[in-house]
């Protein structure tokens, strides 16, 4: 498990890496920051359109925060 600041170390490292993106948004959900979880996977939705994981993955961090009209979209 990478903490945030090591997740940005790594994405910051190589911003092309789809599995740095990844770890630094789940790094930043298991450490409560939804906020910038959400920042990291819509930034994934993005740069990676057509990865479904990660939409999955931002719909659950708004419904956690009872944001469901925008994770129903």
């Amino acid at each position: 498990m990478r903490t945030p600041k090591e997740g940005q170390k790594a994405f910051t490292a190589d911003p092309g890496s789809l599995d740095a993106a990844l770890n630094l948004a789940r790094s930043h959900e298991r450490m409560g920051r939804a906020e910038q979880a959400m920042e990291a996977y819509r930034h994934i939705a993005r740069r990676w359109p057509t990865h479904i994981p990660a939409r999955y993955l931002l719909g659950n961090v708004l419904k956690a925060q009872g944001r469901f009209d925008e994770a129903a979209d």
